[in-house]
């Protein structure tokens, strides 16, 4: 019996090595064979991915997983050999089973000065990094609280058909208690974010499931990393990139422009509503700094456009009615948009012409010509609270048209369909 026994188990084994290098070799002749064995994966031996936190890069097969509890322990191993590391490119543990979700468990960042834990999908994923940029009052924080919100409502993963979005890690947490519990909890206005002590950024991270659809194998995952920095660290290159790095590879970018800070609009506004000092700061100076940054980065020329997606965005819209008065009934992007079951791009295109020529009537007129640095730019107009607060409060929050954004570069990125 112990002879059969061992005669089975030799036979097995032998099996399951035929169909590992059955895979090995059907990929390296550019053949499609992937067999499900459990806890493992197949993945493409030339992605390399990045940290979210430090831009560092690597192959996810060459990280150690680890426990994200607070003992930290080192759960498995990266690689070392040279054959196990060839291996490692192709074929990885998954971080799934028992054994690593009681763990939370997660590949840790090879990089010594982070060793961040990342999230278990993020070699299986698309993942996408969404960089807030702007003025220092253009009001980023508020726009991200209602964004969010907005996102995980049932209305709006019904119409970019997604099943369910999920914060990965301390996500949730950390937007509940800097964002969530002072706009919607407090009606309150966020502190000003503070300048960046430490290199690392930590990012809101969203995983969002797109069910498997007919020609394709498997449900769609995609990770989104929101970005926030002070506008300090924005407005100073040398501080941008050691504080804020995540600009130089950000997948797309929502560029909220403030307003107040336009003297033009700011002298169509109630006494009520005016600043108490103009703050004449150019938008499309920060614009300029941030996208000859990222340019640098990239390696590309002076003269070469940039192909990643830009959302130009007013915010503070809620403001403007006082300067289109006469014209209020007629420009849409003082209004949400009709609720359909399908992203309805031509929306997107009226909005982007009257955002276009309300700047250049009464906005910083150079944010148009600076936008023609990029290949893929719209223009919006947003309010995060729909008010002005009054002594840091707000009399109730009712945002307007803070997805558009958003879901633009969605659309244009190829994560969601359009009508």
């Amino acid at each position: 019996m112990l002879k059969n026994l061992a005669i089975e188990r030799e036979r097995v084994f032998l099996k399951n090595r035929l169909k590992f290098k059955q895979t090995i070799l059907m990929y390296v002749y550019g053949y499609v064979y992937i067999e499900e064995v459990p806890g493992m994966a197949f993945i493409d031996p030339w992605r390399k991915l990045s940290c979210p936190s430090c831009g560092t890069q690597f192959y996810p097969g060459y990280c150690d997983i680890v426990s994200a509890l607070p003992n930290g322990t080192v759960l498995k191993k990266a690689p070392t050999s040279s054959i196990q590391r060839m291996l490692a490119r192709v074929w990885i543990t998954t971080v799934k089973g028992q054994k690593y979700v009681k763990q939370m468990a997660g590949r840790q960042c090879p990089n010594p000065a982070c060793n961040s834990i990342l999230p278990p999908n993020i070699e299986q994923a698309d993942n996408y990094l969404i960089a807030l940029i702007g003025d220092g009052s253009a009001g980023k924080s508020h726009y991200i609280a209602s964004c969010i919100q907005l996102l995980k409502q049932r209305e709006t993963l019904e119409l970019i058909g997604c099943s369910k979005i999920v914060g990965w890690g301390n996500t949730d947490t950390t937007y509940k208690n800097k964002y969530y519990n002072y706009v919607f909890g407090k009606l309150q206005q966020i502190p000003l974010t503070p300048r960046a002590t430490s290199e690392l950024n930590e990012p809101l991270i969203y995983e969002l499931i797109f069910p498997k659809e007919a020609g394709r194998k498997r449900a769609k995952i995609v990770n989104l990393f929101f970005y926030d920095s002070s506008g300090e660290d924005l407005a100073d290159q040398s501080r941008m990139v050691q504080y804020s790095s995540y600009v130089l590879k950000a997948s797309a970018f929502i560029f909220l422009a403030d307003p107040l800070t336009m003297p033009n609009i700011v002298k169509s506004l109630p006494d009520n509503l005016k600043p108490q000092v103009v703050r004449e700061s150019s938008s499309a100076d920060m614009l300029n700094r941030i996208t000859e940054t990222f340019r640098l980065g990239m390696g590309l020329s002076s003269g070469e456009a940039i192909d990643v997606p830009v959302a130009v965005t007013l915010s503070k819209s809620d403001l403007l009615k006082y300067v289109v008065r006469s014209e209020i009934s007629s420009t849409q992007f003082l209004y949400e948009g009709t609720s359909t079951n399908r992203l309805n791009t031509d929306d997107y295109a009226t909005i982007d012409s009257e955002v276009r020529n309300f700047i250049l009537r009464f906005g910083d007129k150079v944010l148009i010509q600076s936008s023609k640095l990029f290949n893929t730019v719209s223009f919006f107009a947003v309010s995060a609270t729909g008010w002005a607060a009054k002594d840091g409060h707000y009399p109730v929050i009712e945002s307007l048209r803070c997805l558009d954004p958003l879901l633009w570069i969605l659309w244009k990125l190829q994560v969601i369909d359009a009508d």
